[in-house]
């Protein structure tokens, strides 16, 4: 019994030892993969330090495009401020206050609609407002359409990898519009910009036309389709939100009415009160004779005080909102007409 025993535990120690002998051997590297794993970890630690100073730079830009009157950059600025992102502590809350009441006054309606609603319970990072300023830019949402912009807030975002903007950059690019007309640099703009609709729906027309790229049908379907799908999901979530939105206000509408009609049942009837009427009545006095008939009662009747009625409340009932149907991303043909 007790060989039996042996033997097993040493079938099993050189199994063990066998085990890790096979797995060192493959996770043994060569001289190649272990120089080049090197230069990639010491390139991501230049970039780490290279973005740092980018967005040192960039916030100095903003607050200068500011200055100078840029809507965008004055929404952006304040909240910088209300979210302290890059900004000195001084004075924090008020700077917020200030540039942000700077820019309503020059474009009430971007104030209101700045920030998207996907962002209203979590903080936006800067990169990201500055793709959307782009966007905005390239399309004319709420400011004025400007090429020139959209790719000076593109390269802003694209400095500091956001995708949004790497699309934007693509675009100005593709179409010739901010750029020299350059497909093959749209086309690498368009690959690092992951799913962002603007971008996948350039690489489907750039598959399917063979621009910057060998004509290949079946990517450009591919690209299509992953659009679509991306795109749906998006509006998908959008009209989820604004749903809620919705149902939220329209039963803080109707909680409302019901607790004024409460309080209106629950008050006491008001006494009514005759109103004094200016007709004095006959006494009789000592110099009338005594058989002077008096006048008696008749059937006429006299006219009654009007009860007022006490005027109903009228509760205002705001029509439903519209869910929207707004692409969050929306895409234009090569005439740079929006689709």
């Amino acid at each position: 019994m007790a060989k039996k025993f042996l033997a097993l535990m040493l079938t099993l120690l050189f199994m063990l030892a066998l085990t890790i002998d096979l797995s060192s051997t493959a996770s043994a590297k060569t001289p190649e993969e272990k120089q080049a794993a090197k230069e990639a970890k010491l390139q991501k630690k230049r970039d780490k330090a290279l973005l740092k100073v980018q967005r040192k730079d960039n916030i100095k830009k903003l607050m200068e495009w500011a200055e100078g009157g840029d809507v965008q950059a004055q929404l952006i600025l304040s909240y910088a401020y209300a979210t302290k992102q890059r900004v000195p502590k001084k004075n924090r809350k008020v700077l917020a206050v200030e540039w942000r009441n700077k820019a309503a006054e020059a474009n009430e309606e971007l104030a209101a609609n700045f920030l998207p609603i996907e962002f209203y319970k979590k903080e936006a990072p800067l990169e990201r407002l500055f793709g959307l300023s782009a966007c905005r830019s390239l399309i004319g949402d709420y400011v004025e359409q400007n090429f020139d912009d959209a790719v000076r807030w593109g390269l802003l975002g694209e400095s500091e990898y956001d995708e949004l903007s790497m699309a934007v950059v693509g675009a100005a690019y593709y179409t010739g519009r901010g750029f020299n007309q350059d497909y093959k640099k749209a086309v690498e703009y368009f690959k690092r910009a992951g799913e962002e609709p603007i971008a996948l729906y350039h690489l489907s027309d750039a598959y399917l036309n063979g621009n910057g790229v060998d004509q290949d049908l079946k990517k450009a379907k591919f690209y299509s389709d992953y659009m679509n799908l991306v795109s749906k999901a998006k509006i998908d979530k959008y009209r989820a939100k604004m749903q809620r939105k919705k149902d939220k206000k329209d039963a803080r509408e109707e909680r409302k009415a019901e607790e004024a009609a409460s309080r209106k049942s629950s008050q006491p009837p008001k006494e009514e009160q005759p109103t004094p009427t200016d007709q004095k009545v006959d006494e009789p006095t000592d110099d009338q004779p005594t058989d002077q008939k008096v006048d008696e009662p008749t059937d006429q009747k006299v006219d009654e005080p009007i009860e007022q009625k006490e005027a109903q409340p009228t509760v205002y009932t705001p029509p439903p909102d519209d869910p929207g149907t707004e692409v969050p991303y929306p895409f234009y043909n090569d005439d740079g007409q929006v689709n």
